[in-house]
């Protein structure tokens, strides 16, 4: 029927349409045209032959056709698994080794403390593009209606990253029809991920030897200010008589989250370095001994990192609470030193933008601090390891607990931090109410119970966890600062019966501030008062020995003294009065004071024995006086010489 076809000329029709070669060679093409449709409606017509290929199509171009859907198909594969090699930091699936979640990508550690983790890319590339490939090629298909022979368990695959591109070679054995194809398949994908990786391995090797980010997040604590809530103490003295530092495990724990942000947001890659105020910033120029220019690196801490920071983090106390004590009862001088070890891990991300492909590629290093000082013996285990926090408080807690915490008028506080152990159990809340949870419980010893509120005497009992599951506690608030008025009272000893000791002792004139005897023809009056707390909480440890003197800063008089660290209970107090020109005892005390919940100033009347019935005083005052001199309170008709409250005038003459 094709022969019939094209045999539709005859020599004699043919010789009408010669007409010049211009029109020969429009008659020819116009043949040619249709001799193709023809053709065309042929193949279409026949009814088993749709490979789209015409019959007799040379074995050449079988083969070349075969080739090049093979070369695309890999070339797909090596976009795709680049792809997620970018997304996945190096490795193709990255939630398969140690990684941190951020931003909804697994980010894989490439180093924690002295172990790197840095994958081989070019063999995660090679393994992942022969899977590729293998997957979505049959061992045995039908392509164009030829018999093909894929043998992919013979596939190899080789990745090269070279500057600007990533080359692959794939070796993959087929026939055709029983004949060999050229089995060498090559493709090239235009991508930074040669400068990426070298830079990526040179600073994580530059991390782990000069502590980079350990070096700068102890740099920023120890730069913290205390006034804001960033401030992590690390070493240091309260020396205001009476000043208490409280830092709850709460407040030591956002404050480091502040850190970790500040530190983050302070590093500078490859930048000039400047500071700003109070600020410090942190230069990194280059890496492994080069700059790196054309690296935008930045830097970040994963939000997703907050729960495991919560639970690992570690101070030594959990709980800062420090006091300025007297160096001595008889010195002017206190001090509260302090020293917080901390040790914590976290993770930065680092992210660097290939400027071909226009895709981050991300990794992550392990930041590890213990004792205040780079860990150098952490080990990569330490996401899945425990701390002895979270040993003891998360996965030995077992036992329930309900507290509430009550004013002295049984209203609830809320906000008091409360701790058992040396476990944070948090914040009561608006019906002053804490208790436990499902992932929030005790362990179940006996240990100290500690509740603590800004401006209230902090609760302490050692107790079993099984009395805390229903327990009702109250604080009693504190003044906070305390006034503390100095009179002095002027009386006569009479009776002499040793070196400062006398029978009775009556009182010559009014009382009057301290300051005032000057006047009266004595000499400046020295004080110093004693405050001994008759009951210590042994568990909280804030009630100690407070020293109190009638000095300023310049060592002048005065007679009204601001004082801090008095709380309400009941308190041994001694008080010692002196000449200051020659340091004569001239009164001495001994009693007591209670002080209750809404008390805020303090009175003190000392003797002032200005003349004796022999003449001026020629010696100090014995301390055996101190019992017989504190019965001036009966000249007021009071029960103490030092009140809460104050007293009228003495009664003149009044002989005690």
């Amino acid at each position: 029927m094709l022969k019939r076809l094209i045999h539709i000329s005859t020599p004699a029709q043919i010789k009408y349409m010669h007409i010049g070669v211009k029109g020969q060679a429009e008659l020819v093409a116009v043949i040619a045209f249709v001799i193709l449709g023809v053709v065309a409606a042929y193949f279409v017509m026949q009814p088993h032959n749709f490979s789209g290929q015409p019959s007799g199509f040379g074995t050449n171009d079988e083969s070349k056709l075969i080739r090049d859907a093979i070369t695309n198909l890999i070339r797909k594969g090596a976009l795709e698994n680049i792809d997620k090699a970018y997304d996945n930091g190096g490795y193709i699936d990255a939630s398969k080794v140690t990684n941190v979640e951020y931003g909804g990508l697994n980010v894989p550690v490439w180093q924690a403390c002295s172990n790197s983790m840095a994958p081989d890319v070019e063999r995660e590339l090679a393994a992942a593009i022969s899977d590729y490939v293998a997957e979505n090629l049959e061992k045995s298909s039908d392509f164009y209606g030829k018999d093909v022979k894929i043998e992919t368990n013979r596939l190899s695959t080789r990745v090269k990253i070279l500057d600007g591109r990533v080359d692959v070679e794939v070796n993959l054995p087929a026939t055709v029809n029983g004949n060999a194809l050229s089995q060498t398949y090559k493709t090239s994908v235009p991508a930074n991920l040669y400068e990426i990786i070298n830079f990526a391995k040179d600073f994580t090797k530059d991390s782990d030897t000069y502590n980079i980010f350990e070096s700068a997040t102890l740099a920023s604590m120890a730069r913290s200010n205390p006034e804001t809530d960033a401030w992590m103490p690390l070493a240091g003295s309260v020396s205001e008589c009476g000043r208490r530092i409280v830092r709850t495990r709460e407040e030591l724990l956002s404050a480091m989250k502040l850190i970790i942000g500040y530190t983050m947001s302070h590093i500078i890659w490859n930048g000039e370095q400047f500071n700003v105020d109070d600020n410090i910033f942190f230069n990194i120029n280059g890496a492994g001994g080069k700059p790196y220019s054309d690296i935008n690196a930045e830097f970040s801490y994963p939000p997703s990192w907050d729960s495991e920071l919560e639970r690992k983090f570690t101070s030594t106390p959990q709980t800062l609470n420090i006091a300025a004590r007297p160096v001595m009862p008889t010195v002017p001088v206190c001090m509260g030193p302090y020293y917080v070890k901390y040790s914590f891990q976290y993770p930065v991300i680092v992210s660097v933008k290939d400027e071909i492909t226009g895709k981050y590629f991300r990794f992550a290093i392990l930041v590890s601090v213990k004792d205040n000082k780079p860990d150098d013996t952490c080990t990569a285990d330490v996401f899945s390891g425990t701390t002895d926090y979270e040993e003891e408080c998360i996965t030995n807690a077992k036992c329930d607990f309900n507290i509430t915490v009550k004013d002295s008028s049984g209203n609830p506080i809320e906000g008091a931090d409360v701790m058992f152990y040396e476990c944070s159990l948090g914040k009561t809340d608006e019906n002053g109410n804490i208790m436990s949870t499902d992932s929030l419980k005790i362990p179940c010893i006996m240990s100290d119970l500690q509740v603590y509120k800004e401006g209230y005497r902090t609760y302490g009992k050692f107790i079993s966890a099984m009395l805390l599951d229903g327990l009702d506690v109250t604080l009693v608030k504190g003044a906070g600062a305390y006034t503390i008025n100095i009179y002095g009272v002027p009386v006569k000893a009479i009776g002499k019966t040793g070196e400062g000791e006398f029978t009775t002792y009556e009182v010559t004139g009014t009382k009057m501030p301290i300051t005032g005897f000057k006047k009266a023809g004595s000499s400046d009056i020295r004080t110093i008062i004693d405050f001994y707390p008759e009951d210590p909480n042994a568990v909280t440890g804030e009630d100690f020995e407070i020293v109190v003197y009638n000095t300023d800063d310049d060592q002048n008089i005065i007679g009204s003294i601001e004082q801090e660290g008095l709380y309400p209970g009941t308190f041994a107090v001694g008080a010692v009065a002196m000449e200051n020109s020659t340091q004569k005892v001239v009164g001495i005390i001994n009693t007591t004071l209670t002080i209750n919940e809404g008390d805020d100033t303090i009175f003190v009347y000392l003797p002032i024995v200005n003349e004796t019935d022999g003449g001026a005083l020629d010696a100090s005052i014995n301390q055996s006086q101190s019992s017989k001199m504190a019965n001036l309170a009966s000249c007021f008709g009071a029960a103490g010489v030092i009140s809460t409250s104050e007293l009228s005038d003495v009664t003149k003459g009044c002989a005690f």
